[in-house]
């Protein structure tokens, strides 16, 4: 299972979601178009980031960037959540802080 962490200053995503087999799963495909969204737009404000094999945790700290990573978290969390909806079992979203 996929397990996304929403956090106001980033998020954690973690996991395998073992829908399908490789290259045919549409869970992490999915996932995995979500994040490369995100990265692409936070890729300037980005203070840590950690990409190892099956997980990304990224923190965005600098409260200039309010309204825009507002809004790419957002972006991401809804988007997570229409996956989940379809595929409960194998992913899992969690809102750890919201401010």
């Amino acid at each position: 299972m996929i397990t996304a962490i929403i956090r106001d200053d980033g998020f954690r995503i973690y996991g395998h979601a073992c829908y399908a087999p490789s290259g045919q799963d549409v869970v992490c495909a999915g996932v995995s178009a979500l994040i490369g969204a995100a990265l692409q737009m936070l890729d300037w404000m980005i203070n840590e980031q950690d990409k190892t094999k099956g997980l990304i945790d990224v923190t965005v700290s600098n409260s200039n960037y309010g309204d825009r990573l507002d809004a790419v978290i957002l972006m991401l969390y809804y988007g997570l959540l229409n996956i989940q909806q379809q595929y409960s079992n194998y992913l899992s979203v969690v809102i750890d802080t919201w401010n």
